[in-house]
């Protein structure tokens, strides 16, 4: 199964190192574990005054691989290369999305929730390295946590967000994540605030003009069970208010 780092740098195309690939023998790369036969030296991808180092242990020894040292030189949180960003990558290609539909829109970029629906049509069965980051300040793709995996029933989505806090990859069922996150967007289409939807929908005062108390009741019914599923984080993330010009494949 190919690694994260090997599927991240060849969906995006990441330039090679210029220093010079050493022939290595019983040496596992620092980030993805797998048995080296060539690489390259940490202190010569990372510089001493990195604070990556940790999550190697704390060494300034050991290996990596080419595509790690692909990925980590084009993950400078100061230049906001790829590996800093947002990234979902399925098989050989790679999205860069954003949260926000207006800003994606205006950089010709997906949207988070735009893309959840369109990779389930296009790259089920795929194999994938998802990570959702508000933080772009801090690399993600090589803590230990990261993993890839198989869009599908058990889909691994690293999600970081400091005000959350949350830093873990979770285990998706794509396709129920799907339908939590249309019934999410429908209440929120319906007018009830982000706020109230991370805690309790009866809490919104004055209620939603045309929603009944009923449906109020059964919409956080809904939402008990919802709020304690792995994917929750992602779906309250990229959950969206939708008018017909956001539905899948339109712009």
């Amino acid at each position: 199964m190919s690694t994260k780092s090997e599927l991240i740098a060849n969906a995006y195309d990441l330039p090679h190192p210029s220093f010079p690939l050493l022939e290595l023998k019983d040496e596992r790369c620092v980030v993805d574990g797998r048995l080296l036969v060539e690489g390259y030296r940490v202190q010569d991808v990372i510089s001493a005054t990195t604070n990556d180092f940790w999550a190697f242990g704390g060494l300034h020894g050991g290996y990596m691989s080419v595509d790690a040292a692909r990925c980590f030189l084009a993950s400078n949180p100061k230049r906001c290369m790829k590996c800093s960003k947002s990234i979902a990558v399925f098989d050989g290609v790679g999205y860069e999305p954003l949260i926000s539909d207006v800003a994606a829109k205006e950089q010709g970029r997906p949207w988070w929730s735009q893309l959840v629906r369109d990779a389930w049509q296009k790259h089920r069965g795929r194999l994938c390295v998802v990570i959702l980051t508000t933080g772009t300040k801090t690399r993600i793709w090589h803590q230990p946590h990261v993993r890839a995996g198989m869009l599908g029933e058990r889909t691994p989505v690293t999600v970081y967000d400091p005000s959350w806090p949350i830093n873990e990859t979770v285990v998706v069922n794509w396709s129920e994540m799907l339908s939590d996150l249309d019934l999410v967007e429908r209440i929120l289409d319906a007018g009830f605030w982000s706020s109230t939807l991370k805690t309790c929908l009866l809490t919104q005062k004055k209620g939603v003009e045309g929603v009944s108390l009923p449906e109020v009741w059964a919409w956080e019914n809904a939402l008990q069970v919802v709020r304690k599923e792995g994917h929750w984080p992602l779906v309250q993330l990229i959950a969206r208010k939708r008018g017909p010009a956001d539905e899948l494949g339109e712009d």
